[in-house]
C-alpha cells in the first residue's frame, strides 16, 4: 500500500474510489461551465485560479477522507467548503447571479482567507486526531448501561412527550414545515416556548428511541418484554422529528443521524456518506417547497448548476459582504458571539441584545442597496473574522480542526472498542455522534446565533435522556 501525505493519514491509491469521488464533481463543473459559457461575461483568471484551487483541495481532502472514514464530521467540513465556498461561488461568479454586488479585491481577499482557513485548519485536525489516538480509553465512565427498568421509563416518557404535543399543536402541525409553524405560532406563539419545543424538546422524543434502538442492536439484551412500548416509540419519535416539517439542514441531521446510526456496522469506507451527501444536496429543494407549504404542494424544480445560485448557497457571497461590513465599520470585538452563546437571555432582559449576524450585516447592506430579505445565514469562518478579523480566522481554524480531529477520533474508537464491553455497555459517543456531522453543517453555514442554539439545546436534549441511565446506575 502506498501512502500519500503520511503524517496525516494513509491513502489507498484506488482508481475506483477516485473516479468515485472525483467524477460527480467534474460533471457537476463541466455541466455548469456548459450552462454558462454564453454569460459574455468578462472574468478575473486569479479569481477563476483560486475557485479551482478552493474546490480542488476540498476535492482531495474529501478523498481522503471517504478512504478512512465511515462517517465523519471532517466529511461534512469538507464538503462544505466544496460546495458552499467553491463550486457555488464559481458558478454564482460566472454566471453573473450574486445578488448584489461584490467587490473584486475583497472577493480575493475572501479566498485567501478561504485558502488559509484550509491549510491551519487541516494541521488542526491531525493534532486533534493524534491527541485523541493518545489517551487511554479503557474505562467505562463514558458507557452506559442499558437497562429494561429506565429503558421502560424513557420509552413511556417519550410517549407521553408525544401524545401532549399531538393535542397541544395537533397531527397536522408534524406534516410539513408550513403547517409546524403555523401550528406552533397558533398554539405557542414566538420566541423561548418555540425554541424550545423545536430544539429541545423533540429531539428528547427523538433519543429515547435512539436509546430503544441501542437496547435492540447495540446489546445483547432480549427486548420482547419491551417489544410494545418499541414498536409505537419509533414510528411516532419519526412522525415527531418528522424530517418534512423541520428546517432544511436540520432535518438533514435527523436523516444523516438515522443514516450512520444504522448503517456504520454494515459499511467499510466513506463512500455511501459522500453519495447520502450529494443526494442531499437534491433533496434540499424538495424541504424548501415546503417550508410554506400547508399541504405536500410540488415547487418548481431547478437544474442542480441554477440551483446553486439561489439563497441556499449564499454563503460565500455573505462572508465577502461581511469583509466589506468590517473594512467600512470595524470588528464587533465578539458581540456577536457573546450574543449566540447568552440566547437564553430573552430580549426583554437584554435590550440590546445582538440580532443574528447574517441580519445585521444585510441591515447595513440595505443602506446602499435594496434588500427584500434579512433571513440570512453567515457561516462560521465569516463570524470568526466579523468578531475577531483576521486573527480570529487564524485561531478559529486550528481550534476548530483540532476540536473536529479528537470528536472524529474518539467516535472512530467507540466504534472499534464497542465489541470488547460486555454487560449490555453502550459508549454514549456511539449514539449521540452520529447526529453531529449533519447539526455541524448548520453550524458551519451559520449564523452562529440560530445553530449554537440548536447544537447546545440538542446536546442538552441527549444528556435529558441518558442522565436516566446514570441514576439508575448510581441509585442500583
Amino acid at each position: 500500500m502506498r501512502s500519500l501525505f503520511p503524517r496525516y493519514v494513509s491513502i489507498p491509491i484506488s482508481k475506483l474510489f477516485l473516479v468515485a469521488v472525483a467524477a460527480p464533481i467534474i460533471i457537476l463543473i463541466l455541466s455548469i461551465v456548459n450552462h454558462y459559457s454564453d454569460a459574455g461575461q468578462e472574468y478575473n483568471t486569479i479569481l477563476i485560479f483560486m475557485f479551482l484551487i478552493i474546490i480542488s483541495y476540498s476535492s482531495f481532502m474529501v478523498y481522503v477522507d471517504v478512504v478512512n472514514n465511515v462517517i465523519s464530521i471532517n466529511l461534512i467540513h469538507w464538503f462544505f467548503i466544496l460546495i458552499f465556498f467553491g463550486v457555488s461561488p464559481f458558478t454564482q461568479y460566472i454566471s453573473g447571479t450574486f445578488r448584489y454586488p461584490l467587490s473584486e479585491p475583497h472577493m480575493i481577499f475572501a479566498n485567501v482567507m478561504i485558502m488559509g482557513w484550509c491549510l491551519i485548519y487541516t494541521y488542526g485536525y491531525s493534532i486533534g486526531k493524534a491527541q485523541e489516538n493518545s489517551i487511554d480509553r479503557s474505562d467505562l465512565r463514558a458507557h452506559v448501561h442499558i437497562d429494561a427498568k429506565p429503558l421502560a421509563f424513557v420509552l413511556s416518557a417519550g410517549l407521553f412527550i408525544s401524545i401532549l404535543l399531538l393535542l397541544l399543536l395537533g397531527f397536522d402541525a408534524f406534516l410539513t414545515r408550513g403547517t409546524r409553524s403555523a401550528a406552533v405560532a397558533a398554539q405557542i406563539g414566538s420566541g423561548p416556548p418555540s425554541i424550545l419545543l423545536t430544539r429541545f424538546i423533540r429531539p428528547i422524543v427523538l433519543f429515547c428511541a435512539v436509546f430503544g434502538f441501542a437496547y435492540v442492536i447495540l446489546t445483547e439484551n432480549s427486548y420482547r418484554r419491551l417489544l410494545p412500548l418499541l414498536v409505537v416509540m419509533f414510528p411516532v419519535a419519526l412522525y415527531i422529528n418528522n424530517p418534512m416539517s423541520n428546517a432544511r439542514f436540520y432535518a438533514f441531521a435527523i436523516l444523516y443521524g438515522i443514516f450512520a446510526l444504522v448503517m456504520v456496522r454494515t459499511i467499510r469506507n466513506g463512500l455511501p456518506s459522500f453519495y447520502v451527501l450529494l443526494v442531499g444536496l437534491f433533496g434540499l429543494q424538495i424541504f424548501n417547497w415546503l417550508r410554506h407549504a400547508s399541504t405536500f404542494d410540488i415547487g418548481e424544480y431547478r437544474p442542480m448548476g441554477e440551483y446553486l445560485t439561489t439563497g441556499t448557497f449564499d454563503a460565500y457571497e455573505n462572508f465577502v459582504h461581511t469583509i466589506d461590513f468590517v473594512n467600512t465599520n470595524s470588528v464587533v470585538y465578539g458581540r456577536q458571539f457573546l450574543g449566540g452563546i447568552l440566547f437564553f437571555i430573552p430580549r426583554s432582559l437584554w435590550g440590546d441584545k445582538p440580532i443574528g449576524s447574517g441580519a445585521m450585516i444585510y441591515q447595513w447592506l440595505d443602506t446602499q442597496h435594496e434588500v427584500h430579505n434579512f433571513n440570512v445565514a453567515n457561516p462560521f469562518i465569516s463570524e470568526l473574522f466579523l468578531n475577531f478579523h483576521i486573527l480570529g480566522v487564524i485561531l478559529g481554524a486550528i481550534v476548530f480542526g483540532f476540536i473536529i480531529g479528537r470528536t472524529d477520533m474518539r467516535y472512530k474508537r467507540a466504534v472499534q472498542n464497542n465489541n470488547q464491553f460486555k454487560d449490555n455497555r453502550v459508549d454514549t459517543y456511539e449514539l449521540f455522534y452520529p447526529f453531529l456531522p449533519g447539526l455541524m453543517l448548520l453550524f458551519l453555514r451559520g449564523d452562529f446565533l440560530s445553530s449554537y442554539s440548536f447544537l447546545v439545546l440538542f446536546i442538552f436534549a441527549f444528556i435529558s435522556v441518558f442522565s436516566v441511565f446514570y441514576i439508575y446506575q448510581f441509585l442500583r
